[in-house]
């Protein structure tokens, strides 16, 4: 019986641990998040651009090992943060850096935000580790006259721009960048891969500044290895980002609500356990006796 009742406490916690770690991205990754700070994001879209970003990105996505650039762009850029997050902590202290930037720059040059963030990319190195690149913008490029993105019909032309996921959240939209260096993660952390990488299926709309002619592009897919297609630029609904985003809340939500029933459960499993050595001594005891008297 102690043996049965210690095997079932054993099967109890493998099955709970399996639970907890289903759901937890074990692969670290490096966040590059480029924000539109011109003149032309002032008020309720910078506003908007940072509460998505805090909750749909930071709060939601990044977990301790992971490593962050946060840089804001206009005419010119800035790195707001370029740092691993270690604990929460961390991430709270990124979320307050990302409060105190304004849109108050002239000009956007998201070319030349994209050429910085290029240069981190190589600089940073770790090609095992996935990359993901955000650029949150109104796409209204207005590059400053006599640099080398500016051009008279506002189109931009970069060569990161091979394949994107556009989400259009009405005053802004956040772009996924492509990038050569985006690597496998593993199935647990399939909810961070459709939000931030999932390849569209279909073109929808060209990112400003797509190269004449660009409809697709042919893409492996990183978690299954395979060929697949990706369009340009793919827009999408704000439901779609929310539930994206809620999609990576679970994991979190079970794993609260498993560290609170395994104490029960447990709780639960000593009780009968007592409960049951408590019936079986008596009857010993009487055998014991009955077998003396009848010696």
């Amino acid at each position: 019986m102690m043996r049965k009742s210690a095997a079932m406490v054993i099967l109890l916690l493998i099955v709970c641990s399996s639970l907890l770690s289903a759901e937890t991205r074990s692969v670290p990754v490096d966040f590059f998040i480029l924000l539109d700070v011109s003149l032309s994001m002032e008020g309720a879209p910078i506003r908007e651009a940072r509460e998505f970003t805090a909750q749909n990105v930071i709060g939601a996505l990044v977990e301790p090992g992971d490593w962050v650039c946060l840089v804001k762009f206009w005419g010119e850029h800035e790195v707001v943060w370029q740092e691993a997050i270690g604990s929460q902590t961390d991430k709270a202290r990124l979320i307050r850096s990302l409060a105190t930037v304004q849109a108050d720059g002239r000009f956007t040059d998201i070319g030349l935000a994209l050429d910085l963030i290029d240069t981190i990319l190589l600089e940073r190195g770790q090609p095992e580790r996935p990359k993901y690149v955000l650029l949150i913008t109104d796409e209204i490029q207005e590059a400053r006259p006599g640099t080398p993105y500016y051009a008279e019909d506002h189109v931009l032309r970069h060569h990161m721009l091979d394949y994107v996921r556009r989400i259009d959240r009405g005053l802004y939209r956040v772009i996924t960048v492509g990038h050569p260096q985006r690597q496998a993660i593993e199935d647990s952390a399939r909810y961070l891969y459709d939000l931030l990488s999932n390849p569209p299926s279909r073109p929808v709309s060209l990112l400003p500044g797509a190269p004449t002619g660009t409809t697709l592009t042919g893409v492996i897919d990183p978690l299954t290895g395979q060929p697949t297609i990706a369009a340009y630029g793919e827009t999408e609904t704000a439901t779609s980002a929310e539930t994206a985003s809620g999609m990576a809340r679970k994991p979190a939500s079970l794993a609260i609500l498993l560290f609170i029933l395994l104490p029960l459960l447990l709780l639960v499993l000593i009780v009968w356990l007592v409960l049951r050595l408590r019936k079986n001594r008596p009857v010993a005891k009487r055998k014991t006796k009955e077998e003396s008297s009848e010696l």
